[in-house]
C-alpha cells in the first residue's frame, strides 16, 4: 500500500473517510465492528494501522475517562510513535516512553485561562452546581497558561526517545 500523507481530520486524499465522527461510525462507512453497539476505539485504530501506511503514527485520543486513554496507550505501544489524551483539560504528570517505544501522556492539559474551571469562569461554573440556568460560558480570568507534551521521535525507527510535559504560565 502506498503511504498517504495525513492531515488533521482526514484519512486519505480521495476523501473516503474525512474524519471518524459518530455519524459516520453509525452509518458504518468504515469497516470495523462496534463493541456493545458503540464505536470501538481499538477497532478504529486497528483499521487505521491496517489501511493507512505511514512512517509514524501520532494519536490524539479524546476519551471520556483517563482509564480509556491509558488502555489505548498500552494497546498502541510499539504501534504508534506517540499517544496523548485530551478531554479533562487537566494535565497529568505521567509523560513517559512506554516499554515498546511509544511516547505517552494521559492528558495534555489545556491552553487558556489558569484562573478558571477548565477554561470557564469560576463563579459561573460553581453556579451550575446550585441550579443556575444554562447560559453561554464566559472565559475564566488571566493569567493564561499553555500545557502540552514534547515527544522526541527517532525519524529512522519511528520510536519515541523522550516525552516531556510542558507548562508555560
Amino acid at each position: 500500500m502506498e503511504k498517504t500523507k495525513l492531515q488533521a481530520s482526514n484519512i486519505d486524499e480521495q476523501g473516503n473517510v474525512l474524519y471518524l465522527d459518530q455519524e459516520r461510525l453509525d452509518r458504518k462507512e468504515v469497516g470495523f465492528p462496534p463493541y456493545k453497539n458503540k464505536p470501538n476505539g481499538l477497532g478504529i485504530y486497528n483499521w487505521l494501522l491496517k489501511n493507512v501506511k505511514a512512517d509514524l503514527y501520532l494519536v490524539d485520543f479524546h476519551a471520556e475517562g483517563t482509564s480509556e486513554e491509558m488502555a489505548m496507550g498500552y494497546y498502541l505501544d510499539g504501534k504508534a510513535s506517540a499517544v496523548w489524551g485530551t478531554h479533562t483539560h487537566v494535565q497529568t504528570s505521567d509523560a513517559c516512553v512506554l516499554e515498546n517505544g511509544t511516547g505517552y501522556i494521559t492528558d495534555l492539559g489545556m491552553t487558556g485561562p489558569s484562573r478558571s474551571v477548565i477554561g470557564i469562569d469560576i463563579e459561573q461554573s460553581i453556579g451550575k452546581f446550585f441550579g443556575d440556568p444554562p447560559v453561554r460560558y464566559n472565559s475564566g480570568k488571566a493569567p493564561h497558561k499553555m500545557e502540552g507534551c514534547i515527544f522526541t521521535i527517532d525519524e529512522t525507527t519511528g520510536r519515541c526517545l523522550k516525552a516531556e510535559s510542558v507548562r508555560v504560565v
